[in-house]
């Protein structure tokens, strides 16, 4: 899992995080898997940690970082966060894109690297 990793930041995890998914920052201030691409991404976390352990979190805004692919993705396509904190491609106006896939995915649970660049998405 290859990644040019520049800056972390330490969250609280309100659940069991794995590492390689999204978190969004909670109603309660903690780190939690993104459920949607409703949900802004703060980044991705960078290893599985258990509920009321502190996680690393990838946030830097452009750097390359391996995401868990939720299917089959092309380098180029926009990515958002999905359900359980995994990549998926939808880019619908009014959701959050979290980035760009820097690589193609083959096969479901993939890591993809993308750019880490998340914002709303305008139609």
């Amino acid at each position: 899992m290859p990644a040019e990793i520049t800056e972390n930041i330490s969250l609280v995890a309100a659940e069991a995080l794995t590492v390689g998914h999204f978190v969004f920052i909670n109603a309660t201030g903690l780190a939690a898997e993104t459920n949607a691409a409703t949900d802004l991404p703060a980044g991705v976390c960078m290893e599985t940690v258990a509920i009321g352990e502190v996680a690393p979190v990838m946030s830097k805004h452009g750097a390359r970082v391996p995401v868990v692919a939720d299917g089959v993705h092309t380098a180029g396509d926009v990515i958002s966060a999905g359900a359980a904190g995994e990549a998926i491609a939808e880019a619908a106006a009014g959701l959050f894109a979290a980035g760009v896939a820097l690589t193609t995915t083959t096969a479901d649970q993939d890591f993809i690297d993308i750019i880490f660049m998340p914002h709303r998405i305008h139609a």
